[in-house]
């Protein structure tokens, strides 16, 4: 006889840039995300009557991983690691996880600032729930994709990579508190965003230890960042309560966080800052880092359609990759789950 077999086409979650506040969801609490269309992580899956889990990495075809089904592994920093600690977090949570095979596509930068593993951690979160229907909603899908990443595998994160991509929008999150306070803010559809990416890497634990090191000697200089950044999120937020909000005010504020993060964070990207002075020079209502890396890494630029080819031509011209994008007003998106018949 044949059997049906259930297949998701596509769970498919966004990346993010971080509007305001690098590293302070886990320092303090509050951050300013925008969630990002066109750059994301999709995952499809395949039941297996065998009791493992095979991935396939699309974006990789050269790469493929399988493991058994358990719920306690060593961990890396691979990408089935990431798969690994998600199969064991949701065993551990006590939601019956059986033999499947993971499909999955990403064009998100690796450990370039934009949430990769945050997208890829909730979209296999998001597949795994739609498909062996667990009813989780997409707060308690980010919470589940958190405690992989921040407990299961042991990374120093805070809250807002796995909210900000599973929630979409702009989004204010105070990560003081588990799970964080959330208020959903307004979009404004004059606006598009321009990411530019070097190419390269920089792992968040790199930058993280350092400034835990900082923290620990009370650091004046990076208080001062703490301060100086939390004023400037409230006063954005306040802003972007607004339907139909100036992007110029915005702008000017986004543009003195990335001012506070040279100054008070003492981290200073020479290509980065390359891609952000061409950006304002050629029309950007502001342009600022997104990770806060001192290598590598990404930046973005708000600004109006009109400007957006000038400035993604002045950011290629200097040997970026980049892309115009906007906000993926939608986190999580799912594709309608359908039935096919294996003779």
């Amino acid at each position: 006889m044949g059997r049906i077999e259930r297949i998701i086409e596509n769970v498919s979650v966004p990346g993010r840039i971080c509007l305001a506040g690098e590293n302070i969801d886990w320092i303090s609490g509050p951050v300013l995300t925008m969630a990002v269309n066109d750059l994301r992580t999709s995952v499809g899956i395949i039941s297996k009557t065998e009791n493992n889990v095979s991935v396939r990495y699309q974006h990789l075809p050269l790469i493929n991983d399988q493991f058994k089904i358990a719920t306690n592994y060593r961990y890396g920093r691979d990408s089935i690691d990431y798969v690994k600690s998600v199969v064991s977090t949701l065993r551990k949570s006590n939601y019956n996880i059986s033999g499947m095979e993971l499909r999955i596509q990403s064009n998100l930068s690796t450990s370039g600032g934009l949430a990769s593993s945050g997208s890829f951690c909730v979209a296999l979160v998001a597949a795994m729930n739609q498909h062996f229907e667990l009813g989780l909603d997409n707060e308690k899908i980010a919470e589940m994709a958190y405690v992989a990443e921040k407990e299961e595998m042991g990374i120093g994160c805070g809250q807002m990579d796995q909210y900000a991509v599973s929630l979409g929008g702009f989004l204010y999150l105070n990560c003081s508190t588990r799970p964080p306070e959330i208020q959903k803010l307004n979009s404004n559809e004059k606006v598009v965003v321009v990411i530019g990416d070097t190419g390269k890497s920089m792992r968040f634990s790199k930058v993280g230890e350092e400034l835990k090191k900082r923290l620990e000697k009370n650091d004046p200089s990076l208080r001062e960042y703490i301060v100086k950044t939390e004023e400037a999120i409230q006063r954005i937020r306040k802003l972007l309560m607004v339907k139909g909000w100036n992007p110029e005010e915005v702008g000017n504020i986004i543009n003195q966080c990335h001012e506070y993060i040279k100054i008070y964070k003492g981290i200073n990207n020479p290509v980065i800052e390359s891609y952000i002075e061409a950006a304002r020079e050629n029309g950007a209502y502001c342009a600022k880092t997104s990770g806060a890396r001192s290598v590598g890494g990404c930046m973005f630029a708000l600004c109006s359609r009109e400007n957006s080819n000038n400035i993604t031509n002045s950011i290629i011209k200097l040997g970026g990759i980049a892309s115009v994008t906007s906000v993926a007003d939608i986190g999580i998106r799912y594709n309608k789950l359908h039935d096919k018949f294996i003779a």
